[in-house]
């Protein structure tokens, strides 16, 4: 079992919800990671591959970027849900309507 599969876990299912504790194992899972990441691409430098400091700061500016569009479309989403909840609910049926229909038509 390669270290790829150690990570991998069912997908959620009314039978098994994601709960709580399962979200949290897997954030836990997902720092591990990039701390493994981290330690290779700090290896590298050592080998003199390329300058990893710079590569770190690029990750975390990326990174700081994508955590703040997401939390801001998110703030967004839940206002206009809240605002609008039937609206809302409506667009969610006729985005599920139009993907059952591109999946019956396979």
């Amino acid at each position: 079992m390669t270290t790829r599969d150690n990570h991998r876990r069912p997908p959620a299912t009314p039978e098994t919800p994601l709960n709580a504790n399962r979200l949290s194992k897997s954030l836990r899972s997902i720092r591990e990671s990039a701390q493994m990441l981290e330690e290779q691409l700090l290896d590298l430098d050592e080998d003199g591959g390329f300058d990893a400091a710079e590569w770190k700061d690029k990750f975390v500016k990326t990174k700081d970027a994508v955590v703040s569009g997401t939390k801001d479309v998110a703030l967004k989403t839940d206002e206009y849900v809240t605002s609008y909840p039937w609206v809302a609910a409506g667009i969610c049926a006729g985005l599920g309507v139009l993907t059952g229909m591109m999946i019956s038509r396979r």
